[in-house]
């Protein structure tokens, strides 16, 4: 996951201090070595990356670029989607032209350029997404929240995001009436433990973009939410 993904490094150092605080039997010596081993491991994974991206960018770039320009791309994205979809046009991609306008009037998209200028240009992206923030807090809080949601559905065009949405609902359901079964038989902490861990992987992308292949990652989580209320389905049909 870090390898393809790097930007989960947060989620994984989260996570054992979240089993921690969650799960009072792991609150031992074997626990905390090999939380701090797993954390140590992921920094090394990604150390080379970092290593290379340094001395090809002639700057600190820990482990990834283009954060600037996909929160921009974002907006031209949404633009797109609403659109196609206020004009009734399913089939149109909402994919947009790639180009982002820069202060000095440059075009600039991802690649065309040398990895030091690539780097460059977008901390320049960065920090103009910091001005933007600071100026309509409220505009950014809405870009939160649309992304919340679009990271269930978002794909190409309006007639797969249906379809996607959809799919993503009867799999959120399924999630929560498992968990429902889960408390039925007394407050459990696993489920919690897992309810987290979806809402922080949606929240980590929501104030860059949100779009439905980041949400595969929450799916084999939400699969273990949603086992009891198949199993009782089966049950049911097995006893019928």
């Amino acid at each position: 996951m870090l390898l393809n993904k790097s930007i989960f490094l947060p989620l994984v150092v989260i996570t054992p201090v979240l089993l921690y605080l969650i799960f009072p039997y792991l609150r031992n010596k074997e626990f905390i070595v090999r939380a701090v081993l797993t954390v140590l491991i992921s920094f090394l994974i990604l150390t080379p990356w970092a290593i290379r991206n340094t001395r090809v960018a002639n700057r600190f770039v820990p482990v990834q670029t283009l954060t600037g320009y996909i929160f921009w791309y974002d907006f031209m994205l949404d633009k797109n989607r609403n659109l196609y979809f206020s004009m009734g046009k399913f089939d149109k991609s909402t994919t947009a032209v790639g180009f982002i306008t820069l202060n000095n009037g440059e075009l600039y998209y991802p690649y065309n350029l040398n990895a030091r200028d690539d780097a460059a240009y977008d901390k320049e992206m960065i920090n103009k997404a910091f001005q933007w923030i600071v100026k309509q807090p409220h505009k950014f809080v809405l870009k939160v929240v649309d992304n919340l949601f679009a990271f269930w559905y978002f794909v190409e065009t309006p007639k797969k995001m249906i379809i996607t949405a959809m799919f993503s609902l009867a799999f959120i359901l399924f999630a929560l009436r498992g968990t429902l079964l889960y408390f039925s038989q007394g407050f459990k902490l696993e489920p919690v433990f897992f309810l987290i861990l979806i809402a922080l992987i949606d929240l980590i992308y929501s104030p860059v973009i949100g779009v439905f292949r980041h949400s595969l990652l929450a799916f084999p989580i939400l699969s273990l939410l949603a086992g009891p209320a198949v199993y009782s389905i089966v049950s049911r049909k097995k006893g019928g």
